[in-house]
């Protein structure tokens, strides 16, 4: 189902920055990808262009604790490139990168690395590995019909994750001016 498997670029991350951001292993661990948390780093455009992540992207953590964790990069994330704790599986087609987005998020895909892992006191999994589960795929009318489904929630998901994310922004502005009596309400 990969177009391309690939291992991220090695950088420092940069809190106080600007230009792309460094999406890192503890960054695909929650839920969601806070992308107010993911810091910058400094890099080329010859090599943001190689490790750029686009919509459909699924990333995977390949080393550490985290090793198994994976996100799909959806629509609505900022310019971001991935660390090289991360694996990158850029899947052939649109509707395929749906269903093994929800695949690679679930506990049987994390299941399926852990008992392939090596290493005891620093487990890591190569690129072969991460993207070797195997995955029941259906057909194509079934794998649209599924995205038609599925992607509008993920849709959904982004846009309120965003609103939550400005409202923390405003609340952090606001919240220190009415308890000084600055504002009053």
């Amino acid at each position: 189902m990969c177009e391309s498997i690939n291992y991220g670029f090695t950088a420092s991350a940069q809190h106080d920055g600007e230009g792309a951001k460094l999406l890192r292993s503890t960054d695909i661990v929650p839920s969601s990808i806070d992308c107010a948390s993911v810091p910058f780093c400094e890099i080329s455009d010859e090599k943001k262009e190689q490790f750029l992540l686009k919509e459909g992207d699924i990333v995977v953590a390949r080393t550490g604790a985290t090793v198994g964790y994976a996100k799909r990069i959806h629509k609505r994330h900022p310019e971001s490139v991935f660390v090289s704790y991360l694996v990158r599986l850029r899947l052939k087609e649109k509707s395929e990168n749906v269903l093994a987005g929800v695949f690679v998020e679930s506990d049987k895909y994390k299941n399926y690395i852990q008992s392939q892992i090596n290493g005891a006191a620093q487990p890591n999994a190569n690129a072969k590995v991460l993207s070797g589960a195997r995955l029941l795929v259906p057909t194509k009318n079934i794998q649209e019909q599924f995205r038609e489904i599925v992607e509008p929630m993920f849709d959904q998901k982004e846009i309120l994750l965003q609103q939550n994310q400005k409202l923390k922004q405003a609340r952090d502005l606001l919240l220190p001016r009415l308890m000084s009596g600055e504002i009053t309400v």
